[in-house]
């Protein structure tokens, strides 16, 4: 069932392997759903970092000895508290956000534009302080006006390290369209 979601989704060629239930033929919470991942991986229960929307995932895979973040997107209460996983999060906006400002403040070194550069690495910074208040229990929610903006920010930073004219072709190509 799940490797003809991926199919039909376009992703096959996207990843290199998928793990499912059905090659066990149980569900989770089971001990062998999750020891699929060390057969498949050849790893220690340990040195897998698992994340999650679902609290009994978490409480699942944290009895089997996977280090788990659970991403508690709609804030609900805890229902395993004698099960903690490593961290929660609220969601994963921020930690994306400064993962794809640091690249591009990479790229914008590169290319000698020092100013953008220097603004990527800042937004980072502001990240990861309010990162440092979003960990279990968040003291601060990101919400969808921070998500948002760091988006359009994001966009627009983009577009600034598109090397050669390609951000000029665009924008004559949208100024034709109106």
């Amino acid at each position: 069932m799940l490797d003809s979601a991926v199919r039909s989704a376009g992703l096959a060629d996207l990843l290199d392997t998928s793990i499912s239930v059905a090659e066990v033929g149980v569900f989770k919470t089971d001990f062998r759903v999750y020891q699929r991942v060390g057969a498949r991986y050849g790893v220690a229960p340990g040195a897998v970092s698992f994340q999650s929307s679902n609290r009994w995932d978490i409480a699942g895979a944290v009895k089997f000895g996977f280090r788990s973040v659970w991403i508690n997107r709609g804030k609900a209460p805890d229902e395993y508290r004698d099960i903690r996983p490593t961290a929660t999060l609220d969601g994963l906006a921020g930690l994306i956000s400064a993962m794809a400002f640091v690249t591009y403040g990479g790229i914008a070194l590169m290319q000698g534009q020092t100013f953008l550069a220097r603004f990527c690495f800042t937004l980072v910074g502001a990240i990861f302080g309010f990162l440092w208040f979003n960990v279990h229990p968040a003291e601060l929610f990101m919400g969808d006006t921070g998500s948002l903006s760091l988006g359009a920010t994001l966009a627009v930073v983009a577009l600034s390290v598109v090397p050669g004219r390609l951000l000029e072709a665009a924008a004559n190509a949208v100024l034709r369209l109106q």
